[in-house]
């Protein structure tokens, strides 16, 4: 099954931040995988498994661990 998720981020005045590192990690038999944000804030996610959850990370820190569907988006501000 093919899958994909977004995460966007925002700054306090809710102006898109370009260049953020979003790390998306599936557990630790799967591993997980780096985006990095792009000039409207968005990091897309199309992980090759069949995944349930993710924990999600920006710039090293966890943000929680979230119960994923396709096209999915998360939203965080920083």
């Amino acid at each position: 099954m093919s899958m994909s998720f977004s995460v966007r981020v925002v700054d306090e005045d809710g102006n898109p931040r370009e260049g953020v590192r979003i790390y998306s990690h599936y557990g630790i038999l799967h591993g997980g995988h780096a985006e990095y944000t792009d000039e409207e804030g968005w990091a897309t996610f199309e992980p090759s498994g069949d995944y349930t959850s993710v924990e999600i990370m920006i710039n090293g820190d966890s943000q929680g661990e979230y119960s994923i569907s396709d096209s999915e988006t998360f939203s965080f501000t920083l």
